[in-house]
């Protein structure tokens, strides 16, 4: 029998021999794979243990299968630049797409104006008091002795009081063809009208978010002048030790607390606030947020535009804050957020964010958002701002926030701010 009887019908020559070869292909690729992945992100206890002797475990890792990550789509987050941090080049804390608008708050947000001074509508009455009866001009010179056989000459009428009011002299018209004189310059008066104070300078408190991640840019905001109101991140390391130098360069601590974004897309961290979770759980995740550090006078949202929408979340949030005695800072990430009113109704002192510096990490625009916030506070009265540990924030801040007292503002923390709803 010859070779060619032995083939099976249909099979081509040599088609079992390739089909080897891709299969080898094809499994040295696989390998090839999985090898590269197992050396980026070794699954399970492989990946802590290789941590444990390079690095710590940074807490979000400990907490979350994966630390927040960069998405560009459909709304570009806000990041700070690279950390600076060699040891933890994952963890990098990112914002929600920021609203570009200038929020001026309504009639509930800002502060009661001065009371008006007290100014009566008609002249009181004065009692009339019985007067001596003094005796004519005619009586007395009736009576007035005789000089050379000649009466006395009457004296003189007595002028009639006049008020003082109204002793001012008044100003007398130019002669023809003169030219008026220009009435005196007066110098603006800082005192407003029958108080006899000093009216207060604009006041401007200025934020700086997502504190104690990339801990280079975290040691340049604590080293700002202030004071400033820092808000840290629940999840970063070493809080404690960071919030401490904060407060010692005299700023203000508040907690960053991660709250749910309406792009679902969006990691805003561990132990994230959400609207669909129960009264329990959402109490259960702040206690752990606010126990993470000491010193705190207060909480703001990060991220939170589908969570400080939520009546029934915020009523839960602001009930411990009342009990905690803490203030609430609304970030107004969305302008659907009920955190003024869950507030107010829980008699929770709040105060709403007025402008983002950094929705765009360009110097000409950061610097035009300054002025914007210089802007506000001379109109109202008082202005906040909110910005994030970004070069271009940091440096255009190391240079604006000691001009302020020269140009008439009174740089405040938050707190000083807050309306008390007590």
């Amino acid at each position: 029998m010859s070779r060619r009887s032995h083939r099976l019908p249909g099979r081509r020559p040599g088609s079992t021999r390739i089909g080897r070869y891709v299969l080898a292909a094809m499994a040295v690729v696989v390998t090839a794979y999985l090898a590269v992945v197992a050396v980026q992100d070794p699954p399970g206890p492989g990946r802590d243990s290789e941590l444990k002797v390079s690095q710590p475990i940074p807490l979000h890792r400990k907490i979350a299968e994966r630390p927040p990550t960069l998405i560009r789509a459909p709304l570009e987050p806000i990041f700070p630049e690279h950390v600076s941090d060699p040891a933890h080049p994952e963890a990098r804390p990112y914002e929600e797409a920021l609203p570009h608008e200038v929020y001026e708050g309504d009639a509930v947000d800002l502060p009661p104006p001065p009371p008006a001074p007290y100014l009566p509508t008609d002249k009181p009455e004065v009692p009339s008091v019985p007067m001596a009866e003094e005796p004519s001009a005619v009586a007395l010179l009736a009576s007035a002795p005789r000089r050379g056989g000649r009466r006395a000459e009457m004296p003189p009428p007595r002028p009639a009081p006049v008020d003082p009011v109204f002793q001012e002299p008044l100003p007398l018209d130019p002669p023809p063809g003169a030219r008026a004189a220009p009435p005196p310059r007066q110098e603006a008066s800082r005192t407003p009208p029958g108080t006899g104070l000093a009216a207060p300078r604009p006041q401007i408190a200025v934020v700086i978010d997502d504190l104690g991640i990339d801990r280079g840019r975290t040691e340049r905001a604590i080293a700002l002048p202030g004071p400033l109101t820092t808000a840290f991140l629940t999840y970063a390391d070493d809080l404690p030790e960071q919030t401490a130098a904060a407060r010692a360069a005299g700023h203000e601590l508040i907690v960053h607390v991660p709250m749910q974004p309406r792009n679902d897309r969006l990691d805003p961290g561990p132990k994230v606030l959400r609207g669909d979770l129960a009264p329990e759980e959402i109490r259960a995740r702040l206690d752990w947020g606010l126990g993470r550090f000491a010193g705190y006078v207060g909480i703001n949202n990060h991220m939170g535009s589908r969570f400080t929408s939520d009546p029934e979340g915020m009523a839960v949030v602001m009930a411990d804050l009342k009990a905690r005695g803490l203030y609430f800072l609304d970030s107004r990430t969305t302008r659907a957020t009920v955190g003024p009113q869950a507030a107010r109704r829980a008699g929770v002192p709040f105060v709403s964010r007025n402008v983002f510096l950094d929705n765009t990490n360009q110097p000409e625009r950061v610097a035009r958002q300054l002025a914007r916030v210089e802007k506000l506070a001379r109109r109202s009265g008082r202005a906040v701002a909110i910005g994030h540990p970004r070069d271009v924030t940091l440096d255009l801040l190391e240079t604006w926030l000691p001009s302020l007292a020269g140009k008439g503002f009174d740089l405040v923390p938050v707190s000083r701010l807050t309306k008390s709803m007590n």
